[in-house]
C-alpha cells in the first residue's frame, strides 16, 4: 500500500512513498522478469524504441536492456515525471530525470 506525500521531493509536486516511508523507487518487484523478457524478445537491432521511467529501478533489473532507457533530460532524480511533446513529426523527450 502507497500513500501520497505532498512537498517531497518537490514542493509543488506530489510523490506516492511506501507506507514503509521508502520512496518508491528500487521496487522489489518492478520491473518483472516478464517485462524484460518481452522487451528482449520484442527489441530488435536498430530500433529506436526508448523506455521512459518515473522511478529508478535496481541495475540489476535493467541491465539486459539498458540501451533501451532514454538517457536523462533535465535534472536527475530517483522519482521524476516524464515531458514529451509531438512536433508534428516526432516525439521529443523534454524530461527525463531517471538515469540508470
Amino acid at each position: 500500500m502507497a500513500e501520497t506525500i505532498e512537498g517531497w521531493p518537490n514542493s509543488d509536486r506530489q510523490v506516492e512513498k511506501h507506507v514503509d516511508n521508502k520512496p518508491a523507487y528500487h521496487d522489489p518487484k518492478r520491473p518483472s522478469p516478464a517485462f524484460a523478457d518481452f522487451l528482449l524478445t520484442t527489441l530488435k537491432d536498430g530500433d529506436d524504441v526508448k523506455l521512459l521511467l518515473t522511478r529508478e529501478p535496481t541495475r540489476e533489473k535493467v541491465e539486459g536492456y539498458l540501451s533501451a532507457i532514454n538517457p536523462l533530460v533535465g535534472s536527475r532524480a530517483n522519482v521524476g515525471d516524464v515531458s514529451i511533446t509531438f512536433d508534428g513529426g516526432a516525439w521529443n523527450v523534454n524530461r527525463h530525470a531517471i538515469a540508470v
